[in-house]
């Protein structure tokens, strides 16, 4: 009976080793999937939050220049110079030139205006 028990015994360590090494290999497989998943999500976030910050600093860049076509307008029109609430619209964007439209709600009065494009200032054309 000892003999018995003993060969038990020894095919339980044998099969038991065996399932060891298919749940070790199991693992390595995981850790694998697990590095190339980080790796793949990491480059997309990466692109993610590039395309973010240059979306962001491209609006920033948008209400900058409306605040300075803003004020420009406001001091080099006349009936502009209080705060007066006013829209203004880009009608068209001719390369180097824009039509702009500037309307003014409380006055009734409708401005179409070109201006050129010289980095952060203007110069009325029409």
């Amino acid at each position: 009976m000892g003999d018995k028990v003993f060969e038990l015994i020894t095919k339980m360590y044998s099969e038991m080793t065996e399932q060891f090494k298919a749940v070790k290999d199991d693992i390595k497989g995981l850790k694998n999937d697990i590095v190339r998943i980080e790796n793949d999500h990491g480059k997309k976030l990466d692109a993610l939050f590039d395309g973010y910050k240059q979306l962001s600093e491209g609006q920033e860049e948008v209400k900058s220049q409306l605040s300075f076509l803003t004020a420009n307008l406001k001091s080099s029109l006349g009936f502009f110079k209080k705060n007066y609430l006013m829209e203004i619209s880009i009608i068209e964007d001719l390369g180097s030139f824009q039509k702009i439209c500037i309307f003014c709600p409380e006055h009734k009065i409708l401005y179409n205006r070109t201006i050129k494009k010289v980095g952060y200032s203007i110069r009325n054309l029409s």
